[in-house]
């Protein structure tokens, strides 16, 4: 008889009290039930924790969640969640204000284990997918993410993303060793979902799942990341081209550098020699001259996703 496998999805919470009970409702009408569910709540202000020791006392056998009293923000809450949970064969990230739909689970567990029948169970493996943007009602803004933002997600290498990331978070699976090879996620990382590409992308393989239905993503204003923006937007193109004043193209790129210099510190012995000199290349961009920058730029490949951007990048970096 084969063993079943052990699922579990990640979720961390703050202040997530209009949106959480949809959310969970939403998880409990998966297709696939074989599932646990681990919650770290982020020191929540509003009745967060009190919907989730509802749902724990109905389901006690599927949900897990603890708070701890620190404020450590989502890119650490969800690293802590994974670190904390290495020894499941798949780890899904759930968002706390999102809905899932029936087949989302399903989908992409099937996906990352046809991933493990091509290139091995201990090959770090990531698996992601477009959603459907919606308002704070769930009524859809834009039917893709992809197309909203313009992004191509086969473009998924280390040059290009060490510059952008492709990979939305709450899409995310991933298999045993990629959650083992990715360890605690550095202070210094953007975002966990980042972080997660930077490492699978280097040490194993992204797979893209092109379909937008499998979660209502809700903007609602109070966001971590997103936005109602659409990236090719004549309004978004003019401001990329005129922006004027605040901090510079390298203040805003600083984040990038120091996130690639914890991904060389942490790999260095693991990168292959071409991996090292390229992300060595992208941390001294800064300290290159206008010229000189620009080479380096069109030499490794450092571009974002669509024309546009790139422009600007060229224009500004």
């Amino acid at each position: 008889m084969a063993t079943q496998p052990d699922i579990r999805i990640v979720m961390a919470t703050y202040n997530g009290e209009p949106w959480l009970a949809e959310q969970l409702e939403s998880l409990f009408s998966q297709n696939e039930g074989r599932w646990k569910l681990v919650v770290r709540d982020d020191g929540s202000t509003d009745a967060t924790v009190k919907i989730l020791q509802r749902w724990q006392e109905k389901y006690p056998e599927r949900i897990t969640w603890y708070a701890d009293n620190r404020r450590l923000g989502p890119a650490r809450s969800f690293s802590e969640l994974m670190v904390a949970n290495q020894s499941a064969d798949y780890l899904f990230f759930c968002d706390q204000d999102d809905v899932w739909t029936a087949d989302k689970l399903e989908r992409g567990l099937a996906a990352l284990r046809e991933m493990e029948q091509r290139f091995g169970a201990e090959t770090p493996l990531l698996v992601h997918h477009d959603l459907t943007v919606c308002d704070r009602s769930l009524i859809p803004i834009a039917d893709s993410f992809l197309k909203f933002q313009a992004l191509d997600p086969a473009k998924n290498g280390l040059s290009r993303l060490l510059l952008q990331n492709v990979v939305t978070g709450c899409t995310t699976g991933i298999n045993r060793a990629l959650a083992r090879k990715a360890g605690a996620v550095p202070e210094s990382a953007i975002m966990h979902d980042w972080w997660l590409a930077l490492v699978a992308t280097s040490f194993g393989q992204i797979r893209c799942l092109r379909d937008p239905g499998l979660i209502r993503y809700r903007i609602h204003g109070g966001n971590t990341c997103g936005t109602a923006e659409r990236a090719l937007s004549w309004r978004h193109i003019r401001r990329r081209l005129t922006q004027k004043g605040g901090p510079g193209l390298q203040a805003l790129l600083r984040p990038y550098y120091r996130q690639a210099q914890a991904f060389l510190e942490r790999f260095q012995g693991e990168l292959s020699l071409q991996q090292t000199e390229l992300v060595q290349a992208f941390i001294a961009l800064p300290r290159k001259s206008w010229l000189a920058r620009r080479w380096t730029i069109l030499r490794y490949g450092f571009w974002k996703q669509e024309w546009i951007r790139n422009v600007a990048w060229l224009l500004r970096a």
